[in-house]
């Protein structure tokens, strides 16, 4: 009987990434309570570009905590309450004329 060499276990040349080589400590996490992380300003500063300056800085700081600190979802999270609260303006004026005839 021949032996049967085993394959590695990584293409070779290629060098597995051992815990040892990763940082000891994570990035610094969003806290609120905290005033946020390092990185929270550029944050702050992409979704007011993106939704105006009508949102005070602890809205959009609640949405990025909501959101885990990703802009995008932070971003959808503030629209999506817009358009929530669009719609039941929008109901309630409607409900309103119907009521008083206008």
């Amino acid at each position: 009987a021949s032996a049967v060499e085993a394959a590695p276990a990584y293409p070779v040349g290629v060098q597995p990434t051992y815990a040892s080589s990763m940082p000891s400590t994570p990035p610094p996490a969003y806290s609120p309570s905290s005033g946020g992380s390092s990185n929270m300003r550029p944050k702050l500063e992409t979704m007011r570009s993106m939704l105006g300056d009508e949102l005070s800085d602890k809205e959009l700081e609640s949405a990025l905590s909501k959101a885990d600190g990703d802009v995008n979802r932070a971003v959808n999270f503030v629209l999506s309450d817009q358009e929530k609260s669009q719609k039941r303006n929008s109901s309630k004026r409607s409900s309103s004329r119907r009521r008083f005839g206008v």
